[in-house]
């Protein structure tokens, strides 16, 4: 990849996004917030005098309550920050098509491409272009596992969630209880739900600037 390439840009900016993004998630500890919550709160109980048996079922009830709070906090931060990478991806991918279209134009029936169309582009669009000025098929796989998350999490129940669950039934487990897709039709046990964690943060980080690296050895901006 050479060194101006604005391939090199986008890269480094997936990079300090998901840096940014994983730091502050870090710094919240979400994962342990909960656990000292219940026992502040069995603290507090015994403090006031309350006997053993009552703590025990007052603490239940508030675990139960708080289980179900995080859940939707944890998995509601973290699915935000996936969705914001690919809108980012995006917004990069349309940025260097409309800039590649510059030099190797691209016909539509008888007229270039224009930029403005360029704009309206969806993931489809744009990976036909990239594939057209030389890209490589397999190089959009994990992208796309991307894209399919990112819209599981903000549409719920259809088509991008059909296809995740094909593509990837660990995701779709992620994603299961807090978009509430079908679980009894899909085939799903409750021990295969999980939650989304930092790890899927990572994970996308390194899918997101593989996808720059090979992507800037194959099409040249």
């Amino acid at each position: 990849m050479d060194r101006y390439s604005r391939v090199r840009l986008y890269l480094k900016r997936v990079e300090s996004f998901s840096d940014r993004a994983i730091s502050l998630l870090k710094r919240m500890n979400l994962e342990n917030g909960f656990s000292k919550e219940i026992t502040d709160f069995q603290g507090r109980l015994f403090s006031a005098g309350i006997d053993g048996e009552e703590v025990y079922y007052q603490v239940s009830d508030f675990s139960s309550s708080l289980s179900e709070e995080y859940t939707l906090l944890i998995n509601g931060m973290y699915s935000s920050v996936l969705i914001s990478l690919y809108h980012l991806w995006e917004h990069d991918i349309r940025d260097l098509c409309k800039h590649k279209s510059l030099w190797s134009p691209v016909n539509k029936g008888s007229n270039h491409v224009a930029e403005q169309e360029i704009q309206r582009y969806k993931y489809a669009n744009l990976k036909s272009l990239l594939l057209f000025w030389g890209a490589q098929d397999s190089t959009f796989d994990q992208v796309n596992l991307l894209r399919l998350v990112a819209n599981a999490a903000k549409h719920g129940r259809g088509l991008s969630a059909t296809e995740l669950l094909s593509v990837s039934r660990e995701y779709y487990c992620k994603l299961a209880l807090f978009c509430d897709l079908d679980i009894d039709e899909a085939g799903i046990q409750y021990d295969e739900i999980a939650n989304l964690s930092i790890n899927d943060i990572e994970y996308f980080r390194t899918v997101l600037r593989n996808f720059w690296m090979e992507l800037g050895e194959q099409v040249s901006v």
